[in-house]
């Protein structure tokens, strides 16, 4: 075989496994991704026993916040969801901030009993809420 062909052959085959690369890591894997979010979320809604909430009310650098925390708990008094809702509503930025919070804390928390739940360490970038999570998880705790 010619030497430029050979190297055509190399670079048609380098071509052809990165484009299957490609469509595994943006394709196939996130149709598997959004495929398993889709089960998932019908799993919890279809195993969510009850919810449980409280209210904190926390120091931050321009006052002071409200925020409730929401936790799905199923028949076995597992965390299957985690929702913090800014209670002041002054900001879209707050929330946007919660919500990043809230999702950060359930891969934290959920799957685990709430009966048995110690204080999470700082959730993300979000010291100030993680204390006020662990200050009012005596009162989520006391509602199951």
């Amino acid at each position: 075989m010619p030497m430029n062909a050979r190297k055509i052959a190399i670079i048609v085959s380098i071509a052809v496994i990165a484009a299957g690369l490609v469509y595994y890591k943006y394709f196939w894997k996130t149709f598997q991704i959004k495929r398993d979010e889709v089960k998932t979320q019908g799993e919890q809604s279809a195993a969510v026993s009850r919810e449980v909430s409280a209210v904190a009310a926390y120091k931050v650098p321009d006052g002071e916040d409200k925020t409730r925390f929401i936790l799905g708990i199923d028949s076995r008094g597992n965390i299957i969801k985690v929702k913090a809702t800014d209670l002041i509503g002054d900001s879209e930025d707050v929330q946007g901030h919660l919500d990043r919070f809230s999702q950060n804390l359930e891969l934290v928390i959920k799957g685990k009993k709430l009966s048995e739940l110690q204080a999470v360490d700082r959730v993300g970038t979000s010291s100030l809420t993680t204390d006020a999570f662990n200050g009012v998880l005596k009162e989520l705790k006391s509602q199951i």
